[in-house]
Protein backbone atom coordinates (compact mmCIF):
# COMPACT_ATOMS: atom_id res chain seq x y z
CA UNK A 1 0.00 0.00 0.00
CA UNK A 2 2.75 2.53 0.94
CA UNK A 3 5.41 1.18 -1.35
CA UNK A 4 8.95 0.38 -0.37
CA UNK A 5 9.68 2.85 2.49
CA UNK A 6 13.29 1.78 2.59
CA UNK A 7 13.91 3.15 -0.89
CA UNK A 8 15.89 6.38 -0.91
CA UNK A 9 13.93 9.47 -1.98
CA UNK A 10 15.66 11.35 -4.80
CA UNK A 11 14.76 14.92 -5.87
CA UNK A 12 14.79 14.81 -9.66
CA UNK A 13 15.00 18.64 -9.83
CA UNK A 14 18.52 18.65 -8.42
CA UNK A 15 17.78 21.00 -5.47
CA UNK A 16 18.90 20.06 -1.98
CA UNK A 17 16.19 20.89 0.53
CA UNK A 18 18.14 19.98 3.64
CA UNK A 19 19.18 23.13 5.60
CA UNK A 20 22.90 23.42 6.34
CA UNK A 21 24.49 25.13 9.34
CA UNK A 22 25.72 28.07 7.22
CA UNK A 23 22.28 28.70 5.68
CA UNK A 24 20.57 28.61 9.08
CA UNK A 25 23.12 31.04 10.46
CA UNK A 26 22.67 33.40 7.48
CA UNK A 27 18.89 33.34 7.84
CA UNK A 28 19.21 34.10 11.56
CA UNK A 29 21.49 37.02 10.89
CA UNK A 30 19.14 38.40 8.23
CA UNK A 31 16.20 38.13 10.60
CA UNK A 32 18.17 39.84 13.36
CA UNK A 33 19.22 42.65 11.01
CA UNK A 34 15.62 43.04 9.81
CA UNK A 35 14.37 43.36 13.41
CA UNK A 36 17.14 45.85 14.18
CA UNK A 37 16.20 48.00 11.16
CA UNK A 38 12.52 47.86 12.08
CA UNK A 39 13.32 48.93 15.64
CA UNK A 40 15.53 51.76 14.38
CA UNK A 41 12.87 52.92 11.94
CA UNK A 42 10.27 52.87 14.70
CA UNK A 43 12.51 54.92 17.01
CA UNK A 44 13.23 57.40 14.22
CA UNK A 45 9.55 57.73 13.45
CA UNK A 46 8.85 58.37 17.14
CA UNK A 47 11.49 61.11 17.24
CA UNK A 48 10.14 62.74 14.07
CA UNK A 49 6.60 62.61 15.38
CA UNK A 50 7.68 64.03 18.74
CA UNK A 51 9.57 66.87 17.05
CA UNK A 52 6.61 67.57 14.80
CA UNK A 53 4.20 67.69 17.72
CA UNK A 54 6.57 70.01 19.60
CA UNK A 55 6.94 72.26 16.56
CA UNK A 56 3.18 72.34 15.99
CA UNK A 57 2.53 73.13 19.66
CA UNK A 58 5.17 75.85 19.65
CA UNK A 59 3.78 77.34 16.44
CA UNK A 60 0.30 77.36 17.98
CA UNK A 61 1.55 79.12 21.13
CA UNK A 62 3.58 81.61 19.09
CA UNK A 63 0.55 82.41 16.96
CA UNK A 64 -1.49 83.06 20.12
CA UNK A 65 1.30 85.28 21.49
CA UNK A 66 1.45 87.27 18.27
CA UNK A 67 -2.32 87.76 18.30
CA UNK A 68 -2.00 89.01 21.86
CA UNK A 69 0.80 91.35 20.72
CA UNK A 70 -1.49 92.78 18.04
CA UNK A 71 -4.12 93.59 20.65
CA UNK A 72 -1.64 95.17 23.08
CA UNK A 73 -0.33 98.77 22.81
CA UNK A 74 3.25 98.65 21.46
CA UNK A 75 5.87 99.73 23.96
CA UNK A 76 4.55 98.09 27.10
CA UNK A 77 6.28 95.29 28.98
CA UNK A 78 3.44 92.96 28.04
CA UNK A 79 3.79 93.71 24.32
CA UNK A 80 7.52 93.04 24.50
CA UNK A 81 6.89 89.76 26.29
CA UNK A 82 4.33 88.69 23.69
CA UNK A 83 6.76 89.62 20.91
CA UNK A 84 9.58 87.52 22.36
CA UNK A 85 7.36 84.53 23.13
CA UNK A 86 5.90 84.81 19.64
CA UNK A 87 9.34 84.16 18.13
CA UNK A 88 10.01 87.68 16.87
CA UNK A 89 8.05 87.67 13.62
CA UNK A 90 9.59 90.11 11.14
CA UNK A 91 6.73 92.53 10.55
CA UNK A 92 6.01 92.82 14.28
CA UNK A 93 9.68 93.44 15.05
CA UNK A 94 9.68 96.24 12.50
CA UNK A 95 6.47 97.65 13.99
CA UNK A 96 8.00 97.54 17.48
CA UNK A 97 11.19 99.28 16.27
CA UNK A 98 9.29 101.98 14.36
CA UNK A 99 7.03 102.67 17.33
CA UNK A 100 10.04 102.97 19.64
CA UNK A 101 11.86 105.30 17.23
CA UNK A 102 8.74 107.43 16.86
CA UNK A 103 8.26 107.67 20.63
CA UNK A 104 11.88 108.79 21.19
CA UNK A 105 14.47 107.33 23.54
CA UNK A 106 12.79 108.46 26.76
CA UNK A 107 9.81 106.23 26.05
CA UNK A 108 12.13 103.24 25.51
CA UNK A 109 13.88 103.74 28.83
CA UNK A 110 10.89 104.86 30.90
CA UNK A 111 9.96 101.29 32.05
CA UNK A 112 13.35 101.04 33.80
CA UNK A 113 11.96 103.35 36.47
CA UNK A 114 9.00 101.03 37.09
CA UNK A 115 8.54 97.81 39.06
CA UNK A 116 9.34 95.57 36.06
CA UNK A 117 12.70 97.12 35.20
CA UNK A 118 14.59 93.80 35.33
CA UNK A 119 12.04 92.11 33.06
CA UNK A 120 12.20 95.04 30.64
CA UNK A 121 16.00 94.68 30.35
CA UNK A 122 15.76 90.93 29.69
CA UNK A 123 13.09 91.46 27.05
CA UNK A 124 14.95 94.29 25.29
CA UNK A 125 18.10 92.19 25.01
CA UNK A 126 16.17 89.32 23.47
CA UNK A 127 14.36 91.65 21.07
CA UNK A 128 17.70 93.17 20.00
CA UNK A 129 19.06 89.69 19.28
CA UNK A 130 15.96 88.79 17.24
CA UNK A 131 16.25 92.03 15.30
CA UNK A 132 19.93 91.46 14.50
CA UNK A 133 19.09 87.99 13.19
CA UNK A 134 16.49 89.54 10.90
CA UNK A 135 19.02 92.13 9.69
CA UNK A 136 21.51 89.38 8.84
CA UNK A 137 18.84 87.72 6.69
CA UNK A 138 18.06 90.87 4.67
CA UNK A 139 20.76 93.48 5.37
CA UNK A 140 19.89 96.03 2.67
CA UNK A 141 16.19 96.66 3.20
CA UNK A 142 14.74 99.83 4.69
CA UNK A 143 13.27 97.72 7.50
CA UNK A 144 16.75 96.55 8.43
CA UNK A 145 17.82 100.17 8.75
CA UNK A 146 15.07 100.78 11.34
CA UNK A 147 15.98 97.61 13.23
CA UNK A 148 19.64 98.64 13.40
CA UNK A 149 18.71 102.11 14.66
CA UNK A 150 16.76 100.55 17.53
CA UNK A 151 19.61 98.15 18.40
CA UNK A 152 22.12 101.01 18.40
CA UNK A 153 19.90 103.04 20.73
CA UNK A 154 20.05 100.19 23.24
CA UNK A 155 23.81 99.69 22.74
CA UNK A 156 24.76 103.36 22.96
CA UNK A 157 26.69 104.65 25.94
CA UNK A 158 24.59 106.97 28.09
CA UNK A 159 24.49 108.25 31.69
CA UNK A 160 23.15 105.72 34.17
CA UNK A 161 20.71 108.32 35.39
CA UNK A 162 18.80 107.90 32.12
CA UNK A 163 18.15 104.22 32.86
CA UNK A 164 17.69 104.16 36.65
CA UNK A 165 21.33 103.09 37.20
CA UNK A 166 20.89 100.02 35.00
CA UNK A 167 23.79 99.53 32.48
CA UNK A 168 21.54 98.88 29.50
CA UNK A 169 24.24 99.36 26.86
CA UNK A 170 26.73 97.00 28.49
CA UNK A 171 24.09 94.36 29.18
CA UNK A 172 22.76 94.50 25.62
CA UNK A 173 26.18 94.29 23.99
CA UNK A 174 27.36 91.46 26.22
CA UNK A 175 24.22 89.53 25.34
CA UNK A 176 24.69 90.12 21.61
CA UNK A 177 28.43 89.38 21.61
CA UNK A 178 27.82 86.00 23.24
CA UNK A 179 25.23 85.25 20.53
CA UNK A 180 27.39 85.70 17.42
CA UNK A 181 26.97 89.43 16.92
CA UNK A 182 30.14 89.78 14.88
CA UNK A 183 29.36 86.71 12.79
CA UNK A 184 26.00 88.25 11.85
CA UNK A 185 27.65 91.62 11.15
CA UNK A 186 30.15 89.81 8.93
CA UNK A 187 27.32 88.31 6.87
CA UNK A 188 25.84 91.77 6.41
CA UNK A 189 29.10 93.47 5.43
CA UNK A 190 30.13 90.66 3.10
CA UNK A 191 26.96 91.26 1.09
CA UNK A 192 27.77 94.93 0.49
CA UNK A 193 28.76 95.31 -3.19
CA UNK A 194 32.19 96.62 -4.12
CA UNK A 195 31.93 99.68 -6.34
CA UNK A 196 34.38 102.29 -7.57
CA UNK A 197 34.74 105.32 -5.36
CA UNK A 198 32.08 107.96 -5.96
CA UNK A 199 30.14 105.94 -8.56
CA UNK A 200 27.42 104.40 -6.42
CA UNK A 201 25.41 105.03 -3.30
CA UNK A 202 26.60 103.29 -0.14
CA UNK A 203 24.41 100.70 1.53
CA UNK A 204 21.65 102.32 3.58
CA UNK A 205 22.44 100.02 6.52
CA UNK A 206 26.22 100.48 6.44
CA UNK A 207 26.37 103.34 9.00
CA UNK A 208 24.25 101.31 11.43
CA UNK A 209 26.39 98.20 10.92
CA UNK A 210 29.63 100.10 11.58
CA UNK A 211 28.10 101.87 14.60
CA UNK A 212 27.16 98.53 16.14
CA UNK A 213 30.52 97.00 15.21
CA UNK A 214 32.49 99.67 17.12
CA UNK A 215 29.97 100.11 19.95
CA UNK A 216 31.79 97.73 22.37
CA UNK A 217 34.98 99.80 22.10
CA UNK A 218 33.03 102.90 23.15
CA UNK A 219 30.99 101.14 25.83
CA UNK A 220 33.59 99.01 27.64
CA UNK A 221 36.91 99.87 29.21
CA UNK A 222 40.02 98.29 27.71
CA UNK A 223 40.50 96.23 30.89
CA UNK A 224 37.10 94.52 30.61
CA UNK A 225 36.85 91.00 29.12
CA UNK A 226 34.08 92.06 26.73
CA UNK A 227 36.48 94.58 25.17
CA UNK A 228 39.08 91.86 24.56
CA UNK A 229 36.47 89.44 23.24
CA UNK A 230 35.10 92.05 20.84
CA UNK A 231 38.52 92.87 19.42
CA UNK A 232 39.27 89.17 18.94
CA UNK A 233 35.94 88.65 17.19
CA UNK A 234 36.66 91.60 14.89
CA UNK A 235 39.87 89.85 13.82
CA UNK A 236 38.08 86.55 13.27
CA UNK A 237 34.88 87.68 11.53
CA UNK A 238 35.27 91.25 10.25
CA UNK A 239 38.91 91.38 9.16
CA UNK A 240 38.49 88.24 7.04
CA UNK A 241 35.91 89.95 4.79
CA UNK A 242 37.25 90.29 1.22
CA UNK A 243 38.21 93.87 0.34
CA UNK A 244 36.81 95.21 3.60
CA UNK A 245 38.01 98.83 3.11
CA UNK A 246 36.36 98.99 -0.32
CA UNK A 247 33.03 97.75 1.04
CA UNK A 248 32.82 100.22 3.93
CA UNK A 249 34.31 103.17 2.08
CA UNK A 250 31.73 105.73 3.25
CA UNK A 251 32.18 104.68 6.92
CA UNK A 252 35.86 103.78 6.71
CA UNK A 253 37.04 106.65 8.92
CA UNK A 254 34.62 105.73 11.71
CA UNK A 255 35.72 102.09 11.61
CA UNK A 256 39.42 102.92 11.47
CA UNK A 257 39.28 105.45 14.32
CA UNK A 258 37.26 103.40 16.80
CA UNK A 259 38.55 99.85 16.34
CA UNK A 260 41.67 99.78 18.58
CA UNK A 261 44.20 98.41 16.12
CA UNK A 262 46.87 100.04 18.26
CA UNK A 263 45.99 97.66 21.10
CA UNK A 264 46.40 94.32 19.35
CA UNK A 265 48.09 92.94 22.45
CA UNK A 266 44.54 92.54 23.83
CA UNK A 267 43.68 90.08 21.04
CA UNK A 268 43.60 86.40 21.94
CA UNK A 269 46.16 85.22 19.38
CA UNK A 270 45.44 81.57 20.19
CA UNK A 271 41.79 82.00 19.19
CA UNK A 272 42.69 83.81 15.97
CA UNK A 273 45.36 81.24 15.10
CA UNK A 274 42.93 78.37 15.65
CA UNK A 275 40.49 79.78 13.11
CA UNK A 276 43.21 80.63 10.58
CA UNK A 277 42.90 77.87 8.01
CA UNK A 278 44.51 77.36 4.64
CA UNK A 279 41.85 79.09 2.57
CA UNK A 280 41.48 82.42 0.84
CA UNK A 281 40.01 84.10 3.97
CA UNK A 282 43.50 83.91 5.46
CA UNK A 283 44.79 86.09 2.64
CA UNK A 284 41.98 88.58 3.22
CA UNK A 285 42.86 88.73 6.91
CA UNK A 286 46.48 89.40 6.02
CA UNK A 287 45.58 92.07 3.45
CA UNK A 288 43.22 93.87 5.83
CA UNK A 289 45.72 93.74 8.69
CA UNK A 290 48.38 95.35 6.50
CA UNK A 291 45.93 98.04 5.37
CA UNK A 292 44.71 99.08 8.81
CA UNK A 293 47.75 98.43 11.03
CA UNK A 294 50.70 99.50 8.86
CA UNK A 295 50.04 103.25 9.27
CA UNK A 296 50.20 102.81 13.05
CA UNK A 297 53.83 101.69 13.19
CA UNK A 298 55.02 104.29 10.68
CA UNK A 299 57.26 107.13 11.93
CA UNK A 300 55.41 110.24 13.18
CA UNK A 301 52.07 108.45 13.10
CA UNK A 302 49.06 110.03 14.79
CA UNK A 303 47.91 106.60 16.06
CA UNK A 304 51.02 104.97 17.57
CA UNK A 305 51.25 101.37 18.71
CA UNK A 306 52.73 100.16 21.96
CA UNK A 307 55.60 97.66 21.89
CA UNK A 308 53.24 94.95 23.16
CA UNK A 309 50.75 95.69 20.37
CA UNK A 310 53.52 95.67 17.74
CA UNK A 311 54.75 92.33 19.08
CA UNK A 312 51.25 90.85 18.79
CA UNK A 313 50.87 92.25 15.26
CA UNK A 314 54.13 90.76 13.97
CA UNK A 315 53.40 87.48 15.76
CA UNK A 316 50.02 87.33 14.04
CA UNK A 317 51.68 87.97 10.66
CA UNK A 318 54.10 85.12 11.35
CA UNK A 319 51.24 82.80 12.34
CA UNK A 320 49.45 83.55 9.08
CA UNK A 321 52.53 83.19 6.90
CA UNK A 322 53.46 79.90 8.56
CA UNK A 323 50.24 78.18 7.42
CA UNK A 324 49.83 79.45 3.86
CA UNK A 325 51.57 77.66 0.97
CA UNK A 326 54.46 79.18 -0.95
CA UNK A 327 53.76 81.58 -3.83
CA UNK A 328 50.22 82.24 -2.57
CA UNK A 329 50.58 86.00 -1.98
CA UNK A 330 50.25 87.11 -5.58
CA UNK A 331 47.84 86.42 -8.42
CA UNK A 332 48.71 83.08 -9.99
CA UNK A 333 50.16 83.13 -13.46
CA UNK A 334 51.16 79.96 -15.23
CA UNK A 335 54.95 79.73 -15.24
CA UNK A 336 56.83 76.62 -16.23
CA UNK A 337 60.23 78.14 -15.44
CA UNK A 338 62.21 76.21 -12.86
CA UNK A 339 62.90 78.21 -9.73
CA UNK A 340 65.11 77.74 -6.73
CA UNK A 341 63.60 79.35 -3.61
CA UNK A 342 66.10 81.41 -1.60
CA UNK A 343 68.72 81.11 -4.30
CA UNK A 344 70.32 84.21 -5.80
CA UNK A 345 68.63 85.20 -9.04
CA UNK A 346 71.98 86.23 -10.49
CA UNK A 347 73.71 82.92 -9.71
CA UNK A 348 74.83 80.68 -12.53
CA UNK A 349 73.61 77.08 -12.66
CA UNK A 350 76.98 75.97 -13.94
CA UNK A 351 78.65 77.32 -10.82
CA UNK A 352 76.31 75.34 -8.57
CA UNK A 353 75.25 72.22 -10.46
CA UNK A 354 74.09 70.53 -7.26
CA UNK A 355 71.72 73.31 -6.24
CA UNK A 356 68.15 72.01 -5.88
CA UNK A 357 65.80 73.02 -8.68
CA UNK A 358 62.03 72.69 -8.68
CA UNK A 359 59.12 73.52 -10.94
CA UNK A 360 56.88 76.27 -9.57
CA UNK A 361 53.62 74.54 -8.71
CA UNK A 362 50.18 76.09 -8.48
CA UNK A 363 49.42 77.07 -4.84
CA UNK A 364 46.17 75.89 -3.29
CA UNK A 365 45.15 79.50 -2.52
CA UNK A 366 46.04 82.85 -4.06
CA UNK A 367 44.39 86.29 -4.40
CA UNK A 368 41.75 86.34 -7.08
CA UNK A 369 41.66 90.09 -7.73
CA UNK A 370 44.15 92.88 -8.33
CA UNK A 371 43.04 94.94 -5.33
CA UNK A 372 43.77 92.20 -2.81
CA UNK A 373 47.09 91.47 -4.50
CA UNK A 374 48.00 95.17 -4.28
CA UNK A 375 47.19 95.25 -0.55
CA UNK A 376 49.31 92.14 0.04
CA UNK A 377 52.23 93.67 -1.87
CA UNK A 378 52.33 96.49 0.69
CA UNK A 379 53.78 93.97 3.14
CA UNK A 380 57.11 94.01 1.30
CA UNK A 381 57.08 97.66 0.27
CA UNK A 382 60.11 99.71 1.22
CA UNK A 383 58.09 102.10 3.41
CA UNK A 384 56.47 99.24 5.36
CA UNK A 385 59.71 97.28 5.85
CA UNK A 386 61.63 100.41 6.90
CA UNK A 387 59.02 101.40 9.49
CA UNK A 388 58.84 97.83 10.81
CA UNK A 389 62.62 97.68 11.05
CA UNK A 390 62.75 100.89 13.08
CA UNK A 391 59.78 100.03 15.30
CA UNK A 392 60.89 96.44 15.94
CA UNK A 393 64.28 97.58 17.24
CA UNK A 394 62.66 99.02 20.35
CA UNK A 395 62.49 95.71 22.22
CA UNK A 396 64.33 92.35 21.94
CA UNK A 397 61.13 90.28 21.72
CA UNK A 398 59.74 92.40 18.88
CA UNK A 399 63.10 92.26 17.10
CA UNK A 400 63.08 88.47 17.29
CA UNK A 401 59.61 88.33 15.73
CA UNK A 402 60.69 90.74 12.99
CA UNK A 403 63.62 88.50 12.05
CA UNK A 404 61.26 85.54 11.86
CA UNK A 405 58.91 87.63 9.68
CA UNK A 406 61.68 88.34 7.17
CA UNK A 407 62.52 84.63 6.95
CA UNK A 408 58.84 83.71 6.55
CA UNK A 409 58.39 86.25 3.76
CA UNK A 410 61.40 84.82 1.93
CA UNK A 411 60.12 81.26 2.36
CA UNK A 412 56.52 81.95 1.34
CA UNK A 413 57.17 84.65 -1.27
CA UNK A 414 60.45 83.72 -3.02
CA UNK A 415 59.94 86.29 -5.76
CA UNK A 416 60.19 89.12 -3.21
CA UNK A 417 63.13 87.76 -1.20
CA UNK A 418 65.83 89.77 -2.97
CA UNK A 419 63.91 93.03 -2.71
CA UNK A 420 63.23 92.51 1.00
CA UNK A 421 66.90 91.83 1.73
CA UNK A 422 67.95 94.88 -0.28
CA UNK A 423 65.42 97.05 1.56
CA UNK A 424 66.79 95.94 4.93
CA UNK A 425 70.39 96.65 3.92
CA UNK A 426 69.54 100.04 2.45
CA UNK A 427 67.49 101.00 5.49
CA UNK A 428 70.03 99.98 8.14
CA UNK A 429 73.43 99.75 6.44
CA UNK A 430 76.17 97.84 8.27
CA UNK A 431 74.34 98.26 11.56
CA UNK A 432 72.08 95.28 10.83
CA UNK A 433 75.11 93.01 10.25
CA UNK A 434 76.77 94.01 13.50
CA UNK A 435 73.55 93.73 15.50
CA UNK A 436 72.78 90.25 14.19
CA UNK A 437 76.33 89.07 14.77
CA UNK A 438 77.03 90.53 18.20
CA UNK A 439 73.59 90.16 19.76
CA UNK A 440 72.58 86.75 18.40
CA UNK A 441 74.80 84.73 16.08
CA UNK A 442 78.15 85.01 17.88
CA UNK A 443 76.84 83.59 21.14
CA UNK A 444 74.47 81.07 19.58
CA UNK A 445 75.05 77.33 20.23
CA UNK A 446 74.16 76.60 16.59
CA UNK A 447 77.33 75.52 14.82
CA UNK A 448 79.42 75.82 17.98
CA UNK A 449 80.78 72.32 17.35
CA UNK A 450 80.74 69.75 14.58
CA UNK A 451 78.47 67.34 16.46
CA UNK A 452 75.32 69.24 15.47
CA UNK A 453 73.60 68.38 18.73
CA UNK A 454 71.87 71.77 18.97
CA UNK A 455 70.51 71.91 15.42
CA UNK A 456 67.24 70.05 15.99
CA UNK A 457 66.76 71.15 19.59
CA UNK A 458 63.56 73.25 19.84
CA UNK A 459 65.16 75.07 22.75
CA UNK A 460 67.32 77.01 20.27
CA UNK A 461 64.64 77.75 17.66
CA UNK A 462 64.91 81.50 18.33
CA UNK A 463 68.56 81.43 17.21
CA UNK A 464 67.74 80.33 13.66
CA UNK A 465 66.14 83.52 12.23
CA UNK A 466 69.18 85.70 13.05
CA UNK A 467 71.63 83.13 11.67
CA UNK A 468 69.66 82.60 8.45
CA UNK A 469 69.14 86.31 7.85
CA UNK A 470 72.78 87.19 8.51
CA UNK A 471 73.87 84.45 6.10
CA UNK A 472 71.59 85.76 3.38
CA UNK A 473 72.56 89.40 3.88
CA UNK A 474 76.28 88.67 3.96
CA UNK A 475 76.09 86.46 0.87
CA UNK A 476 74.35 89.24 -0.99
CA UNK A 477 76.90 91.80 0.23
CA UNK A 478 79.83 89.65 -0.92
CA UNK A 479 78.47 89.61 -4.47
CA UNK A 480 79.11 93.36 -4.85
CA UNK A 481 82.19 93.65 -2.61
CA UNK A 482 85.69 93.91 -4.08
CA UNK A 483 88.73 92.20 -2.58
CA UNK A 484 90.09 95.53 -1.34
CA UNK A 485 86.83 96.26 0.42
CA UNK A 486 86.71 92.76 1.90
CA UNK A 487 90.20 92.98 3.41
CA UNK A 488 89.87 96.65 4.34
CA UNK A 489 90.45 97.64 7.96
CA UNK A 490 87.80 100.32 7.72
CA UNK A 491 85.36 98.10 9.59
CA UNK A 492 87.77 98.02 12.51
CA UNK A 493 88.21 101.78 12.59
CA UNK A 494 84.53 102.57 12.03
CA UNK A 495 85.04 104.47 8.79
CA UNK A 496 81.92 105.15 6.78
CA UNK A 497 83.74 103.91 3.69
CA UNK A 498 83.74 100.34 4.98
CA UNK A 499 81.90 97.82 2.82
CA UNK A 500 82.79 94.73 4.86
CA UNK A 501 80.85 94.92 8.14
CA UNK A 502 83.13 92.32 9.77
CA UNK A 503 86.78 92.25 10.65
CA UNK A 504 88.71 89.24 9.40
CA UNK A 505 88.56 87.53 12.78
CA UNK A 506 84.80 87.75 12.83
CA UNK A 507 84.63 86.37 9.29
CA UNK A 508 86.71 83.37 10.45
CA UNK A 509 84.41 82.69 13.40
CA UNK A 510 81.28 83.08 11.27
CA UNK A 511 82.69 80.77 8.58
CA UNK A 512 83.48 78.12 11.17
CA UNK A 513 79.91 78.23 12.44
CA UNK A 514 78.48 77.80 8.96
CA UNK A 515 80.98 75.08 8.09
CA UNK A 516 80.11 73.02 11.18
CA UNK A 517 76.42 73.11 10.31
CA UNK A 518 76.89 72.46 6.58
CA UNK A 519 79.30 69.58 7.23
CA UNK A 520 76.88 67.97 9.66
CA UNK A 521 74.00 68.26 7.18
CA UNK A 522 76.08 66.77 4.33
CA UNK A 523 77.53 63.98 6.45
CA UNK A 524 74.72 62.87 8.75
CA UNK A 525 71.38 63.62 7.09
CA UNK A 526 69.72 61.29 4.58
CA UNK A 527 68.21 62.68 1.37
CA UNK A 528 64.56 62.11 2.30
CA UNK A 529 64.84 63.67 5.76
CA UNK A 530 66.72 66.74 4.63
CA UNK A 531 64.16 67.51 1.91
CA UNK A 532 60.96 66.92 3.88
CA UNK A 533 61.86 68.14 7.38
CA UNK A 534 62.10 71.79 8.39
CA UNK A 535 64.19 73.56 10.99
CA UNK A 536 62.55 74.25 14.39
CA UNK A 537 60.04 77.08 14.25
CA UNK A 538 60.45 78.06 10.59
CA UNK A 539 59.08 76.77 7.24
CA UNK A 540 62.59 76.30 5.80
CA UNK A 541 63.83 72.82 4.88
CA UNK A 542 67.20 71.51 5.97
CA UNK A 543 68.13 71.17 2.32
CA UNK A 544 67.69 74.91 1.75
CA UNK A 545 69.64 75.69 4.92
CA UNK A 546 72.53 73.54 3.69
CA UNK A 547 72.40 75.13 0.24
CA UNK A 548 72.40 78.69 1.61
CA UNK A 549 75.21 78.08 4.08
CA UNK A 550 77.29 76.38 1.39
CA UNK A 551 76.76 79.29 -0.96
CA UNK A 552 77.91 81.78 1.67
CA UNK A 553 80.99 79.68 2.44
CA UNK A 554 81.86 79.52 -1.26
CA UNK A 555 81.55 83.31 -1.53
CA UNK A 556 83.88 83.77 1.45
CA UNK A 557 86.34 81.17 0.17
CA UNK A 558 86.53 82.98 -3.17
CA UNK A 559 88.17 85.91 -1.34
CA UNK A 560 91.10 83.85 -0.05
Amino acid sequence: MFGDERRRQINLGGAHSTATHASVLAQTQQARERRRNEKRAHASASIIQSRWRAWAARAKVQAEMLRAFDSEPIGTVASARYLVLGGGEHTRLVAFANAALKAREKAVFQPFFGPESSSWLVLLRQIACLMLTQVAGDPHSSNSKALLRFINILAAKRPLSDTSDIPVGEATLQYLICRDMYFKLSKCMSSIPISPKGKSKPSITLPGLIELCVAPFKQFRSSQPAYHQSLTQVMVHIMTIPLLPNRILSSLADFNNHVPFGALDLVDLATVSNVVTVDVSTLHLLANLITFVSPRHAPNTQLPMTNAALLSYISLLNNILSVIPSNSLEIWKEDLTSVNPWANDDSDEEDHPSAPRSVRSRPSIFPTDEKTAAKLSNLVSQANMDSLLIAANRSPSTWQQFLQLVINIGAKWPAKRESVLSTIVVGSGNFIFKQLWRDSVRRSPLGADISGSALRNPQFKNDWPALLLLTELYTQALLTMTDDEFFSNAARTGSTAARNPFIIGEVVLFSRQLLNIAFYLYWNEDANSIQSCTIPGLPVSWELVRERFTKCLQAIHARE
